[in-house]
Order: C-alpha cells, then sequence, then structure tokens
C-alpha cells in the first residue's frame, strides 16, 4: 500500500505579489539619490584633490630645477646673477635673470610685485652677505667664507658657501599655496 502525503506551504504575501507599491518606489529612489550625490560629491573632491597634487608637483618640480640651474651656474657668480639686484650683474646692469621666474602652469598670489610666482632668497641685507647675520631660517650666523670663523664683513664676492631658499607662491581656490626648497651650494 502506498501512502501519499502532500504538504501545502503557504507563500508569503510579499512574493506572491507583482511589481511594487509606490512606496517601494519612493524609498529606492531616495536611496539611489541619496548614493549618487555621496559619489558626485566624491568626484569633485577627487578632482579638486587631483588639480591640487598637479599645482604642488609643479611648484616642487619648478623650485628643483631652479636648485640645478643655480648649481649649474658659475658658483662665484650665483649670488650676482641670481638676487634681486641689477647693478652686479656680471655681464652688465639687467642681463643676469634674478631672482624671480616663472612656473607654467600656475597664478601668481595677487599680492606678488613681480608677477612671477618663483623666488630665489639669498641671505643678503642691502646687497650684503653676512656671515653674523641673524637668519635661523638661512643657518646664519655661520662661516661663509671658509676662513674659520665667523665675522662682520661682507662675502658677497668671496663666499666658499652660500645659503639659497627657493620659493614657489602661487593662487588657488582655496587660497595662497607655497613650496620651499632650502639649500647650501658650495664650489665644487
Amino acid at each position: 500500500m502506498r501512502v501519499t502525503l502532500r504538504f501545502s506551504i503557504p507563500i508569503a504575501s510579499a512574493f506572491s505579489r507583482r511589481g511594487m507599491s509606490q512606496v517601494e518606489v519612493l524609498c529606492a529612489t531616495a536611496v539611489l539619490m541619496v548614493a549618487a550625490l555621496g559619489f558626485s560629491r566624491a568626484m569633485v573632491a577627487s578632482m579638486h584633490l587631483a588639480e591640487s597634487t598637479r599645482q604642488h608637483t609643479l611648484a616642487a618640480q619648478a623650485a628643483r630645477d631652479k636648485l640645478e640651474e643655480l648649481q649649474d651656474a658659475e658658483f662665484e657668480d650665483v649670488l650676482a646673477l641670481y638676487d634681486t639686484a641689477t647693478a652686479n650683474d656680471p655681464g652688465g646692469a639687467g642681463t643676469a635673470p634674478g631672482a624671480s621666474f616663472d612656473v607654467a602652469g600656475l597664478t601668481p598670489t595677487e599680492d606678488d610685485e613681480d608677477g612671477a610666482c618663483g623666488a630665489i632668497e639669498f641671505p643678503t641685507t642691502s646687497g650684503q652677505l653676512l656671515e653674523n647675520a641673524q637668519l635661523p631660517d638661512f643657518g646664519l650666523p655661520r662661516d661663509l667664507d671658509g676662513s674659520g670663523g665667523v665675522d662682520g664683513g661682507d662675502h658677497a664676492l668671496d663666499y666658499a658657501l652660500l645659503p639659497v631658499r627657493i620659493v614657489v607662491r602661487w593662487r588657488t581656490d582655496g587660497g595662497p599655496m607655497q613650496v620651499e626648497v632650502k639649500s647650501f651650494l658650495a664650489q665644487r
């Protein structure tokens, strides 16, 4: 004799409905809109970060390139070639590259007097390179002429060690930015 058992499992009404209600559609749409808004904000933030990184890279590379240019110049002429004074230019007044330089792709700050993003700075006071100047940013006071002591004389013509700071300042939507490279140049 055979016995057949039949079981009947009621299917939940949620699974037996066809389609979705308007409330479910509205909830799903709201969730998708919140996700899309979050994604778009993340994309905008990512684009701003990428642009900021690009500008910072341009500035840092320009500063490094300028430092290499200074290192390649005749050592005894570096200060005269790249300081702010034009009267001491080795080839005659106004012939040297000077202390400022442009950086392609960057916008100078609004208060920049010469309209160039880059600046080369030496620890000079009124055109004098003084060993005894109190300029810790440049590592001074320090023996710059190799005499073994720090004196109060002008060493613009007899330096053996030359502190330099190369600064790139530019303007962004978020405000001014700056990259700074400090070094000491020495006779090779």
